[in-house]
């Protein structure tokens, strides 16, 4: 539920030229919504009785872009529809990239697009003006 911090910290420093992209690496739309694909009807119950919603559906538009959404394909934790749900509701730019792995080994990625995809970000943080 990481992901679901970094997007409500993003929403709150939206406009302040706090950070110069957001990647989120395996995020969720809710945390109800995590717990509904797991477990259904009773994982969205139990969900309803905490009080953090973890709602990045409801804050993504108000983040700052450039945006980055990192997944991989076998992740059985998150399940891959959240985090396109999630991408279709941010705020462009915006950038998806995916491979065939699973929920907390995206850095063990041996073609290089993981490590690639991070060099990508760090040229953009690097072009944009200082505040």
């Amino acid at each position: 539920m990481g992901a679901a911090v970094a997007v409500r910290l993003a929403e709150r420093l939206a406009g302040q030229g706090a950070y110069c992209a957001l990647v989120l690496e395996s995020a969720a739309t809710s945390f109800a919504d995590v717990a509904g694909a797991a477990a259904g009807w009773l994982g969205r119950g139990f969900a309803a009785l905490g009080n953090e919603r973890m709602d990045s559906a409801s804050r993504i538009a108000w983040v700052d872009p450039p945006l980055w959404f990192f997944h991989g394909s076998g992740d059985d934790t998150v399940p891959l529809a959240l985090e396109r749900s999630l991408f279709e509701l941010a705020p462009v730019p915006k950038h998806w990239a995916g491979w065939p792995l699973g929920h907390s080994n995206l850095q063990t990625d041996s073609s290089g697009r993981y490590d690639a995809a991070w060099r990508e970000t760090a040229s953009v943080c690097r072009l944009q003006p200082k505040p």
